[in-house]
């Protein structure tokens, strides 16, 4: 789930672990998401029947604009296929979800050719699910955590 402003992760999530605060203040908006346990309102459909969510705040001011505008959060994967390239243009973006999507909101190159890194905030020690934009080091230098 995309979000817009801090405060909205707490309708989205059962308890926000202690551990969030920290890396929420240093990391977002950026190129962190956060796994942790769903509430109530997250759809089933939305987490393939899951039990947990992933919560991400983007750093890109039109990413940020749309949220805005919706009034709620977004549920929006990737914008390539499974084991394909992270793509950085439009155009990247068009070529590989071709016949998939209907538009795109082009909003310029992105700055990080990779993915968000996903860490995982429902077990004892925080544990990063895939590597992206913020490195285990990073992590480790400014949260604690990892």
């Amino acid at each position: 789930m995309h979000i817009c402003r801090k405060k909205e992760i707490y309708n989205l999530v059962k308890k926000l672990p202690e551990s969030a605060e920290e890396l929420i203040g240093r990391f977002w908006p950026g190129h962190l998401t956060l796994l942790m346990k769903k509430s109530g309102i997250v759809p089933k459909a939305t987490t393939g029947g899951l039990d947990t969510v992933c919560v991400r705040m983007p750093s890109h001011p039109v990413a940020l604009a749309l949220i805005k505008e919706s009034e709620t959060s977004i549920a929006a994967p990737s914008a390539n296929l499974a084991g394909r390239p992270s793509p950085t243009t439009a155009q990247h973006v068009l070529k590989d979800l071709k016949g998939r999507i209907d538009c795109v909101i082009d909003g310029g190159s992105t700055k990080v050719g990779v993915e968000s890194t996903v860490l995982d905030l429902t077990c004892e020690v925080p544990t990063v699910l895939r590597p992206g934009g913020v490195s285990l080091e990073e992590l480790k230098k400014n949260s604690g955590c990892c």
